[in-house]
């Protein structure tokens, strides 16, 4: 559809092309056509042979020019195949005649003038790209050989755009990979420049603009989950409430950026860069993840609707409402679930009342009637000599709660010898004797009441 040629005036006549004409169809042979020229303006420098009469197809066509008397600049021509046979008759093939006073010489042609890489931080680095350099003669426009060289600038920004081969001499045709690397590199939008030469090229150098963008990933906001705020030892969901000074756990997504425990007393309020705030009010904190946070509620929250944000950096939760109570007992499991075992000592020793055998690396038995056990627990309300928040009681007299609970082993009511906090923050333990006539077996059952709130039951072994 295409043909052109070119002459510098005082060289020889271009060569001849030749256009192959056929049919397709019912008769693919002896299909007769004709071939004629026009060339506004300019006179007849476009010759077909055979022209201006009939010919039968398949057949080839010769086409050329003669520039004598043409003055320099670009002559446009048609030719124009037409056959009363054919359905798409005519056809025209348009010829182009770049006529010059001088050869320009070699060109340097490059498939792209710019190329835009984009990388958010944390994820894989984008693919590298492809330039093609070629270089191609003036005359009959054939492509040549020719040497070149690379070279990268990235104004200011570091040495983050690489080409292979760069700083070498490469033979055209040539395909020049492209690549950006992020090492060092913040967040920002960077430019840089590829610069391809060749002595012999006329319109060299030749620029190509890199832009390359990085950006941080998107804010990851806390979520905590619908009825996400949970007593940290017997797990009951919303509505069930928390109480002042007792152990929580709060789940959802996006809560950290990663696992941290609080390694010493007072309890940070912010572990990496997350905090935890109850109408305001910062909250000590055990452990972070990204999914649970383990908290510790503030020993001077009202009672009340209240709302729980968790901030993670600049950004915060959506508010979770919760209800704080004066009390909100619950007993500590084996299993961390407050179900099954309970989390309920041999008093004065580190011996598991369950059966025997049932904790792997860890001594347990059965409890004995008229034994004292320790049942440890969370959320038995207000106490004396109330510790700050965050912090176990001090060594100035025990932290006795201000109600006073009772257990039930086995449905038999007991009243504890103690109820209180131990040197653990926001951990209480209540002391109690095994009945007389509390049932025996692996999994009697035992609740704490207080306030006239029952905890969640768990189960010790008694003998």
């Amino acid at each position: 559809s295409l043909l052109s040629f070119d002459h510098l005036i005082g060289s020889g006549t271009p060569a001849a092309q030749n256009l192959n004409i056929s049919a397709t169809g019912p008769a693919l042979d002896d299909v007769t056509a004709t071939a004629s020229v026009t060339t506004p303006p300019g006179g007849n420098w476009l010759q077909v042979r055979p022209s201006a009469g009939t010919f039968l197809t398949p057949e080839t066509l010769t086409v050329s020019v003669n520039p004598t008397g043409l003055q320099g600049g670009t002559y446009s021509g048609i030719i124009t195949i037409a056959s009363s046979a054919a359905t798409n008759s005519p056809q025209s093939v348009s010829v182009s005649l770049e006529v010059s006073l001088t050869d320009p010489g070699p060109t340097i042609l490059v498939s792209q003038s710019s190329l835009s890489f984009a990388h958010q931080i944390g994820t894989e680095l984008p693919a590298a790209s492809n330039l093609q350099v070629s270089c191609l003669c003036f005359r009959g426009g054939q492509q040549i050989a020719v040497t070149a060289t690379t070279a990268v600038t990235t104004p200011p920004g570091g040495n983050w755009l690489l080409v292979s081969p760069s700083a070498e001499t490469f033979s055209t045709p040539a395909t020049l990979t492209v690549s950006v690397d992020t090492t060092g590199l913040p967040e920002g939008t960077y430019s840089g420049t590829i610069t391809i030469a060749s002595s012999v090229a006329t319109n060299s150098p030749q620029s190509v603009s890199v832009s390359f963008t990085v950006t941080q990933p998107p804010a990851l906001i806390p979520q905590i989950n619908p009825g996400g705020i949970v007593n940290g030892a017997s797990f009951r969901p919303a509505p069930a409430p928390v109480s002042p000074g007792s152990i929580i756990s709060i789940f959802g997504s996006n809560l950290a950026d990663d696992l941290q425990l609080a390694s010493d007393v007072p309890l940070p309020t912010t572990l990496g860069n997350t905090s935890v705030s109850f109408n305001g009010i910062v909250a000590p904190l055990f452990a972070i993840s990204d999914g649970q946070i383990n908290a510790q509620v503030p020993f001077d929250i009202l009672p009340g609707d209240v709302s729980v944000q968790v901030m993670r950096g600049s950004e915060t939760s959506v508010a979770q409402p919760i209800t704080v109570a004066d009390v909100s007992p619950g007993i500590f499991s084996l299993n961390q679930q407050g179900t099954g075992q309970g989390a309920v000592l041999i008093s004065n020793t580190a011996i598991f009342a369950v059966p025997s055998g049932s904790i792997p690396g860890q001594e347990a038995r059965p409890a004995n009637r008229l034994e004292f056990i320790s049942i440890f627990c969370s959320g038995l309300g207000d106490v004396t000599n109330r510790p700050p928040s965050g912090m176990p009681p001090s060594g100035n007299g025990l932290s006795v709660t201000l109600a006073t609970p009772t257990v039930t082993v086995g449905g038999v009511i007991v009243s504890p010898s103690f109820s209180g906090l131990t040197n653990f923050v926001g951990l209480y333990q209540v002391d109690v004797q095994v009945p007389s006539d509390a049932p025996t077996g692996d999994a009697v059952e035992v609740v704490v009441t207080i306030g006239g709130v029952s905890s969640n039951t768990v189960t010790i072994a008694v003998q």
